[in-house]
C-alpha cells in the first residue's frame, strides 16, 4: 500500500497496521522533507520549538501522546486533518529533537570526583525535569517566571543554561589554578 498526501490522520488508527507490517516505514517517511506548512500553516524550524514541549517529549509513553505532544509543538490544532505523511514525518523530527535537546542539556551536568562529597550532592538534586525551568529562572537573574521560561525556545534556554555551566567551570578552573599557585607558593618558600 501506497500513502500519498491524500491520506490524512483520521485514517491512521486503520492504517498504522498496515504500516506497521513494512519495515521500512519510518525509513520511508524519513526521506521526506519536514514539512514547511501544515493545513495551510508555516511550521516552526525545531530549534524553536518551546522547552516545555521538548521537556513533555522525554517523558512520552505512547503513540498517542507523541501526536498531542508534536501537535502542540508546531501548534497544529486539529491532527486529523493533517496528511499522514507530513504529521508522521513532524513526529520523527519532534522525536529527534527532543532526543537531541536531552543530550544537550545533560552534557551540561557536571560530576564532582570527591566520591563521598558525590554521594551527599547526589542526595541533594532535584529528580523533577521540570527544575530546568527553575534553573533558567536563576541563571536570568529573574528576567524569566517558570511560565515566560517554559515558552522559550528550547535552543535559547539551552543557551541560557550553557553559559551558566561554562562561567561555573571557569571559576573551578580559577578556583584549582589559585590552589595550585598556593600550594607551590607554600613549598617555595619552606624550601
Amino acid at each position: 500500500m501506497k500513502l500519498t498526501m491524500q491520506h490524512k490522520m483520521k485514517d491512521w488508527d486503520v492504517l498504522k497496521t498496515v504500516c506497521g507490517l513494512d519495515e521500512k516505514f519510518v525509513e520511508k517517511v524519513k526521506a521526506f522533507d519536514v514539512p514547511k506548512k501544515i493545513l495551510g500553516k508555516k511550521v516552526k524550524q525545531t530549534a524553536y520549538i518551546q522547552l516545555q514541549h521538548i521537556i513533555s517529549a522525554w517523558d512520552i509513553k505512547t503513540e498517542e501522546d507523541l501526536h498531542k505532544w508534536t501537535a502542540k509543538a508546531f501548534g497544529i490544532s486539529n491532527i486529523k486533518k493533517c496528511p499522514i505523511i507530513d504529521f508522521i514525518r513532524l513526529t520523527i523530527a519532534f522525536s529527534d529533537v527532543a532526543g537531541e535537546a536531552g543530550k544537550l542539556f545533560m552534557d551540561l551536568r557536571r560530576e564532582c570526583k570527591d566520591s563521598d562529597l558525590k554521594t551527599k550532592l547526589e542526595e541533594l538534586k532535584t529528580k523533577h525535569k521540570s527544575s530546568i525551568l527553575a534553573e533558567i529562572m536563576i541563571a536570568s537573574q529573574g528576567a524569566y517566571t517558570q511560565q515566560q521560561a517554559a515558552e522559550l525556545p528550547w535552543m535559547f534556554a539551552y543557551d541560557i543554561l550553557e553559559r551558566q555551566t561554562l562561567e561555573y567551570d571557569k571559576s573551578v578552573i580559577q578556583s584549582e589554578e589559585m590552589e595550585k599557585k598556593s600550594k607551590r607558593n607554600g613549598r617555595t618558600k619552606s624550601a
